[in-house]
């Protein structure tokens, strides 16, 4: 696979697994919660959950994954973080996500959208709440996927010259 499929696969792997596991997270939350409610706070609370469902996937996390894919060529350029394993390759995908989820949060998530309200932040530690928890869900998203498509950090010598994963280092990267 080349390097720009591999981005794209990765990218869009990763939006999936952000998506699936905020559809999850949102749904039980809702779910427990409006079970606990009385039957017409019950339904309000759908409609909010629903609101926050879109706002939070359609302008931070989704925007945030791929962001985070796009900046991470750059990152890990002369392979800065993948030569050092698993443990570098995690770090500059924090990073990555990081910086995108920063960046998300300050220019996207304050903008009004057709169909999306604007978020208001109450202030500079809202703000970096906020930012901190796109960049978590996007790292995990990014990681998992990562792991699910079998791009690895490291190779040694010989999986380097024989093409062949070599034993607990990872595969192959061409």
């Amino acid at each position: 696979m080349s390097g720009p499929v591999r981005l794209l696969a990765w990218a869009a792997l990763a939006c999936a697994l952000v998506a699936a596991g905020f559809a999850a997270l949102v749904f039980g939350s809702s779910t427990w919660l409006s079970a606990q409610a009385e039957p017409g706070a019950a339904l309000r609370m759908h409609s909010a959950f629903a609101v926050y469902f879109r706002v939070v996937l359609g302008k931070g996390l989704l925007p945030a994954a791929v962001g985070a894919v796009a900046l991470w060529p750059l990152l890990d350029g002369r392979r800065r973080f993948s030569r050092r394993g698993r443990c570098g390759v995690a770090l500059g995908i924090a990073v990555a996500a990081t910086l995108s989820s920063v960046a998300v949060a300050a220019l996207l998530l304050p903008r009004a959208w057709p169909g999306l309200p604007a978020v208001a932040f109450r202030g500079p530690a809202n703000f970096a709440q906020s930012a901190a928890e796109l960049a978590a869900g996007v790292a995990a998203a990014l990681g998992l996927a990562r792991a699910l498509l079998g791009l690895r950090g490291r190779r040694s010598g010989v999986a380097a010259v024989s093409g062949e994963p070599a034993l607990g280092v990872g595969t192959v990267e061409r």
